[in-house]
């Protein structure tokens, strides 16, 4: 083999390693300025709320769970006391730079807040309580609609839903039912997971 054979084998393999030398450093970038995009929006934020960095909060490592030429999804840990409190936003490329688009969290409140939210979720109820005790069962949301935390699952983001609900009995006195349903997080909306869960309920027959 001569060096003439070589030499095209050898400019393939040099160009090629600095293409990808060169997007392997804007990939590092691009993630270095969403960090930091977030890692001052957080601080803004909680400074707002008159806490104290190292004092009140600390921000932990943020991951970038996904990422493409447009959009990007990522997780903020907030640690409040002895809490994490995980935050999730939603990035879009614009012409200056990246710039935060939607709040999971506060989107998600919205979304329960939405007409049909809570109707959709009662129904659901009665349909598992029909599915398991073979009953035709009439419930009533109670109290506080609903208590919800986000998590990681994987690169995706899930609505650990809670809510609670009076069953009504023929003697008058309705049940407690505690009902809980997981919400994942794609193209902008919220979309349930499966089948809800009966976490708590009394006197069911």
């Amino acid at each position: 083999m001569n060096l003439k054979s070589v030499l095209p084998v050898l400019m393939v393999l040099i160009v090629g390693g600095a293409v990808l030398s060169v997007l392997w450093f804007v990939q590092e970038r691009d993630e270095d300025a969403i960090r930091r995009l977030l890692l001052d929006y957080t601080r803004s934020r909680m400074t707002a709320e008159g806490k104290v960095e190292g004092r009140d909060f600390t921000v932990g490592s943020i991951e970038i769970l996904r990422k493409n030429a447009d959009t990007a999804l990522a997780h903020v840990p907030v640690k409040l006391g002895a809490e994490v409190e995980p935050r999730f936003y939603e990035l879009r490329r614009t012409n200056s730079g990246w710039a935060i688009e939607c709040d999971l969290v506060e989107h998600f409140r919205k979304a329960v807040e939405q007409e049909g939210f809570a109707k959709g979720v009662s129904e659901r109820v009665a349909r598992t309580l029909a599915d398991r005790f073979r009953m035709t069962a009439t419930v009533t949301m109670e109290g506080k609609p609903f208590v919800f935390r986000l998590e990681r699952v994987g690169a995706d983001v899930v609505s650990r839903c809670r809510s609670a609900f009076l069953l009504e009995r023929t003697d008058g006195k309705p049940d407690r039912i505690e009902y809980v349903e997981d919400f994942r997080y794609r193209s902008g909306q919220w979309i349930v997971e499966g089948q809800g869960q009966l976490l708590q309920f009394r006197n069911v027959r």
